[in-house]
Formats: C-alpha cells, sequence, structure tokens
C-alpha cells in the first residue's frame, strides 16, 4: 500500500511531490517517519516475545528521527523496507500462541503485546491516511488532473 501510494502520488504530481510540504511534513519525511516507526514497533515486538522478563523500552521521538536520520534511500526502497518489516513482524505474530498477546512490557506506561500491535497498525493507518488524502487534494489543484 505504501509502495502503490508513493508510486501514484509520483506519477500524478511529478517528482516535485515527494519534497512537497504536507501539513509541515514532506512525503519524503513522512515515509521516513513509517519506516523509522516499523523498525521501532518491530523491535518492542520481538522483545516482548522473546525475552524472558519484561522488557522496558524508552521513549522514541519519532519527529526528531524523522529529521535527523533521514537515509538518503529512495522511496522505493524505504516502501520495501516498510514492507519487508510489516511482513516479518506480521509472520511472527502468527506463530505465537493466544497467550503471548497478554506478555507485558513498559514503554512510557505499561502495555502488553496485544497493545503494541494494535499500536503499530493504527499508527502506520492514520498516516497514511493522511497523506492519502493529501496527495488526491494535491492532485485535484493541478489542471486537467482528478
Amino acid at each position: 500500500m505504501l509502495i502503490s501510494l508513493m508510486d501514484e502520488s509520483k506519477s500524478s504530481l511529478g517528482s516535485n511531490a515527494i519534497d512537497a510540504d504536507y501539513e509541515h511534513w514532506s512525503a519524503r519525511r513522512l515515509v521516513h517517519h513509517l519506516v523509522h516507526s516499523e523498525i521501532v514497533s518491530a523491535y518492542r515486538i520481538l522483545s516482548t516475545i522473546g525475552e524472558k522478563d519484561q522488557p522496558s523500552f524508552a521513549f522514541y521521538d519519532g519527529d526528531r528521527w524523522s529529521a535527523e536520520a533521514v537515509s538518503g534511500c529512495a522511496m522505493e526502497e524505504l516502501g520495501n523496507v516498510f514492507t519487508a518489516i510489516r511482513t516479518l513482524t506480521s509472520r511472527t505474530l502468527k506463530q505465537v500462541p493466544d497467550t503471548a498477546y497478554l506478555r507485558p512490557c513498559r514503554t512510557t506506561r505499561e502495555r502488553t503485546l496485544k497493545d503494541l500491535v494494535i499500536d503499530t497498525v493504527e499508527h502506520a493507518g492514520r498516516h497514511v491516511q493522511v497523506l492519502t488524502s493529501q496527495v488526491r487534494s494535491q492532485r485535484r489543484r493541478i489542471p486537467g488532473q482528478k
């Protein structure tokens, strides 16, 4: 989904759309943020599954990471990384027993594996929805585009 959205953005709006300002973040920065968040989420999910003791995770400053830890990867590469991490995490989660979803962890508060999974899915979904809306809105502003 992320790759097709990036392709839609680039083909309908041109390559400048990738760096256009979408409510203070470019599409490029937003995609970096999604990849960074997916990496952090995968680590937290896998640690909660695999650690013997309850893991505790430091605060993840997604705003700062997306501004300071820019990879220089092409958008397609970023989309592929996101997809690969999401696939690995999803397939791993399918292998754990239902009781594993009750395993505790600590972020800024007490959580469970189930909470982490829900947050991971909802977070990416919210950003993709906003980006989709913004790309479509930008496309309507271009003469001859629908």
